[in-house]
């Protein structure tokens, strides 16, 4: 049994040796250059394995960043909005003071023309009625002097006010 295993063995040896003088720089080349290629890969790997630790970090670092920016966002727009929220309010209470005035002046002219009207319909009621007693004891030319003159005792009255 030992004599068929070392014939194998002799058989294995002399063929190695053939396989390796005949294509011995072929396969030197061939590992040579697979060897390169590996090496080549790994780098490639590293390189890239740290530029997606490089950019991990950096993405960490935003995400941490990211709830004090968005307060700090929240908090100039809430500012901007109180800003804008005054400003409106100032507004309506600049329109509002100018409803007031001018309701102010309308019920003011409102009241003079009441109190004009008031005035000639007092006048007017006076007038008929000086006028009405008159009539029967004056006669029409006396009653329109009268009448004339107690006008112009009333301009004067009225201008001298």
């Amino acid at each position: 049994m030992t004599g068929p295993l070392i014939l194998r063995v002799v058989n294995f040896s002399i063929l190695a040796f053939f396989l390796l003088r005949v294509m011995g720089r072929s396969m030197r080349q061939f590992f040579f250059a697979k060897h390169r290629r590996v090496r080549r890969q790994m780098i490639e790997s590293v390189v890239a394995l740290k530029a997606a630790r490089t950019t991990l970090a950096e993405s960490r670092e935003t995400y941490e960043r990211l709830p004090g920016e968005i307060a700090a966002r929240r908090g100039a727009i809430a500012a901007r909005a109180a800003k804008e929220c005054e400003a409106v309010m100032e507004e309506a209470r600049f329109k509002a003071d100018q409803v007031v005035e001018g309701a102010g002046r309308l019920a003011m002219e409102e009241r003079q023309r009441a109190e004009r009207v008031v005035k000639e319909r007092l006048l007017d009621g006076a007038f008929g009625l000086i006028d009405a007693k008159l009539a029967g004891m004056f006669g029409k030319e006396r009653r329109q002097a009268m009448a004339k003159s107690g006008l112009d005792e009333l301009e004067k009255a009225c201008a001298g006010r």
